[in-house]
């Protein structure tokens, strides 16, 4: 069984479908599952994006409550400390940046423009091994605090 999520609840999201349908039809036909047409040629490797491997995540929530602007959408890829929102207080002259806590790509994020103190605003993945390769770091030997959240809150179960 293979299980895909994309988009957001209650809601067609035209890329996030067309995405999983040709990656599921990209992973049949890879492993014989389904066969190309009489005459239609599978496409080429630089036709194909490469593939994302994550396996950690975390929100970034919002700090206070306000007027939430967004700079980076999903899909993107962000980098440490990088600013990718703001949220404003509509009531004073005051904004407040949202940084990126690590470098990643954003898999998720609000809609809504009002947000109060502690909602969730961006899911950022990365992968923990490309992390230690990269930095030359042994595995730990105790998780991390930078391991995964739980999977939903009660904002995303709403």
């Amino acid at each position: 069984m293979l299980v895909y999520e994309g988009g957001e609840g209650l809601r067609f999201n035209e890329f996030a479908i067309s995405a999983g349908v040709d990656g599921i039809a990209r992973l049949m036909l890879h492993t014989g599952m389904i066969e190309m047409a009489d005459g239609v040629d599978p496409p080429g490797k630089d036709m194909v994006r490469q593939p994302v491997f994550a396996n950690a995540t975390k929100w970034v929530r919002a700090p206070d409550g306000g007027v939430f602007r967004t700079s980076r959408r999903i899909g993107q890829a962000v980098t440490e400390n990088e600013i990718i929102g703001t949220v404003a207080n509509p009531y004073e002259d005051v904004e407040i940046p949202i940084r990126s806590p690590r470098r990643g790509i954003i898999v998720g994020s609000t809609t809504l423009p009002i947000v109060n103190m502690g909602d969730a605003l961006f899911h950022i993945a990365w992968s923990e091994e490309h992390s230690r390769a990269r930095a030359g770091q042994r595995e730990p030997d105790q998780p991390r605090e930078t391991q995964s959240e739980a999977l939903m809150d009660e904002d995303e179960i709403i």
